[in-house]
């Protein structure tokens, strides 16, 4: 069962993937590239958590690196998989909403931060990996990113009920229901 359930997720993700690259290449919807980028990030984390693919990929860069710091970079990397498929939903949902045609200020603010986020985490990647520190990341991940995000995605809440076309609405419950979701990836 739980082989079929990860090829069934896996296979969805594909799907959407699809679906959205479709509606970019021929709407020219220009949110739906940041949900195939959001996709992409995640179905390469969802593969990250298959431990076929965790070794494997741990193994492969143990060619280039010790086998220590192999597993170092790859704990790293999989975590910071997870802040680039955030940031991709986050860009996503704000685009869809038309928060930045409605809140103009408030959606260049939120793009400045989620973009500095990116770049700070991966800044801290390096220098977790060069100070063999890995779990301080995890820490930063958590008790940072996350509450930054979580601030983030209570105040577009607000403003997008407040400025959104009525049938977002039901985006609206779909992010509330990832948002809950999502605490249960962080830790594996």
């Amino acid at each position: 069962m739980g082989l079929f359930v990860w090829n069934m997720a896996i296979s969805f993700q594909l799907l959407f993937f699809i679906v959205s690259g479709v509606i970019f290449i021929y709407i020219r919807e220009g949110s739906f590239k940041y949900y195939a980028l959001y996709i992409v990030f995640l179905l390469t984390y969802l593969l990250s958590r298959n431990d076929y693919f965790y070794y494997a990929f741990e193994h492969f860069i143990a060619r280039f690196l010790t086998q220590n710091n192999a597993e170092i970079f790859t704990y790293i990397a999989c975590l910071f998989l997870q802040i680039v498929f955030y940031n991709y939903y986050c860009r996503f949902a704000l685009h869809f909403l038309d928060l930045d045609k409605h809140i103009r200020k408030y959606f260049n603010r939120i793009m400045r931060i989620v973009r500095n986020l990116g770049g700070l985490f991966f800044g801290w990647a390096i220098i977790a990996y060069s100070f063999n520190t890995p779990h301080l990341y995890m820490k930063l991940l958590t008790f940072l990113y996350l509450p930054i995000m979580l601030s983030i995605f209570v105040i577009t809440f607000y403003h997008a009920i407040s400025h959104c076309a009525k049938y977002k609405n039901f985006f609206l419950v779909g992010v509330c229901a990832f948002v809950f979701f999502c605490f249960g990836i962080v830790h594996r």
